[in-house]
C-alpha cells in the first residue's frame, strides 16, 4: 500500500513539473510579448493651410536612447506615398532594420487635398518641412540620423532640402535634380519650355501626355524648376549618398544623374549603383521583379549602413 501511495506521489509530482515548464497564463508566467511594427497612416495640416496623407512607420525594436533614425520617402512627378509598393517595401524594410519612416502624398497627388495645380518645388519643399516636424513630434528622432529617399522629382526636392536641415545619408533614384530646366526635358527642350513661360502668364495649365494620362501641368511647377539649381545646393551636402541610375531611363537619363553626380564634391561618400537592364520604373508597376527587389534592398542596406 505504501509502495502504491509512493508511485502515484511520483507521478503527480512528474505532471506537475512538465505542466510548470509551459509558459503562459496558466502557469504563473507570461509568454515574451513580441513587438510588431506600427503604421500609421495620418492626415497632416501643412503650413500652407492645406491637408494631405502621410504614413508613419515605427520600427518593432525599442527605441534608441538618442532616438530613432528617421528616412523621409520623396515621391516622384504625379506619384503618390507608397510608389506602386516601392516605398511601402522600402518603409517596411527599415523599419526591420530600426529605422523609423515617413513618406506623404505631395501637393495635388493623391490623396492631397490640393489640385495638381499646386504642384511645384515651393510647395513640396514647404510640405517636406511640416512633414519632418510632425515626425519629430510625434516620435524621438535622433537628428544626428535623418535621410532622405528622394525618386526622379522628389530626387530634386531631396538635393534642394538639404539647405534645409542637416541631412546625414540619402539614397535617390533616378533624380531629376541638375540645373534648372535641364532636368525635365521629358517635357520639351530647355529652349521650348523658356519660351512657354516667356509667351503664357502664371497660373497658365499646360497638358502634357505623361504615362499614358494627360496632365495639366502648372506655369509654378516649369517656373520653380527654371529658378531652382539642385547641383548648388548640394555643395552643402557633406553625408553619404547613393545614386541609383537606370540603365534604360528615356524619363532621366544618365546624363541628368551623372551631373548630380559631379555635383557632390563635398558629400563624405558617393556611390552610383547603375541597373543596366532598368527604366524609369524600377521594376515597379509588375515591370521586373528582379529589378524590384535589388533597388529596394540596396536602398535598405545603403540606410542601414550609413544611419546606424
Amino acid at each position: 500500500m505504501k509502495k502504491t501511495k509512493l508511485i502515484l506521489l511520483s507521478l503527480l509530482a512528474l505532471i506537475l513539473v512538465s505542466c510548470g515548464s509551459k509558459t503562459g497564463s496558466g502557469s504563473g508566467t507570461t509568454d515574451p510579448v513580441v513587438k510588431e511594427i506600427e503604421i500609421r497612416d495620418v492626415e497632416i495640416t501643412t503650413d500652407r493651410g492645406s491637408t494631405t496623407k502621410a504614413t508613419l512607420v515605427i520600427p518593432a525594436t525599442d527605441e534608441p536612447a538618442g532616438g530613432y533614425p528617421l528616412v523621409i520617402l520623396l515621391h516622384g512627378f504625379n506619384g503618390s506615398r507608397d510608389e506602386a509598393g516601392l516605398f511601402t517595401d522600402v518603409a517596411n524594410g527599415l523599419a526591420e532594420v530600426g529605422i523609423a519612416s515617413i513618406r506623404f502624398d505631395m501637393p495635388g497627388c493623391n490623396e492631397s487635398s490640393e489640385g495638381f495645380e499646386n504642384y511645384n518645388m515651393d510647395t513640396m519643399l514647404a510640405d517636406t518641412d511640416t512633414v519632418l516636424a510632425y515626425a519629430k513630434s510625434v516620435i524621438n528622432v535622433d537628428d544626428s540620423k535623418i535621410g532622405l529617399l528622394g525618386y526622379s522629382m522628389g530626387g530634386r526636392v531631396a538635393a534642394m532640402f538639404v539647405t534645409h536641415t542637416s541631412i546625414d545619408s540619402m539614397v535617390l533614384w533616378a533624380p531629376a535634380a541638375s540645373a534648372g530646366l535641364s532636368a525635365i526635358t521629358l517635357f520639351g527642350s530647355v529652349e521650348d519650355m523658356s519660351a512657354m513661360l516667356q509667351d503664357n502668364a502664371p497660373g497658365t495649365l499646360f497638358p502634357y501626355e505623361f504615362y499614358g494620362s494627360v496632365i495639366d501641368v502648372p506655369y509654378a511647377f516649369f517656373e520653380t524648376v527654371r529658378d531652382s539649381n539642385p547641383e548648388a545646393d548640394l555643395l552643402s551636402f557633406t553625408g553619404d549618398v547613393l545614386v541609383i541610375t537606370g540603365g534604360v531611363d528615356s524619363t532621366v537619363p544618365k546624363p541628368i544623374t551623372d551631373a548630380v553626380i559631379a555635383a557632390m564634391v563635398n558629400a563624405h561618400t558617393v556611390g552610383n549603383l547603375v541597373v543596366p537592364a532598368s527604366d524609369h520604373s524600377f521594376g515597379g508597376y509588375g515591370s521586373n521583379a528582379d529589378i524590384y527587389a535589388q533597388v529596394i534592398g540596396s536602398t535598405v542596406d545603403y540606410f542601414a549602413r550609413t544611419l546606424k
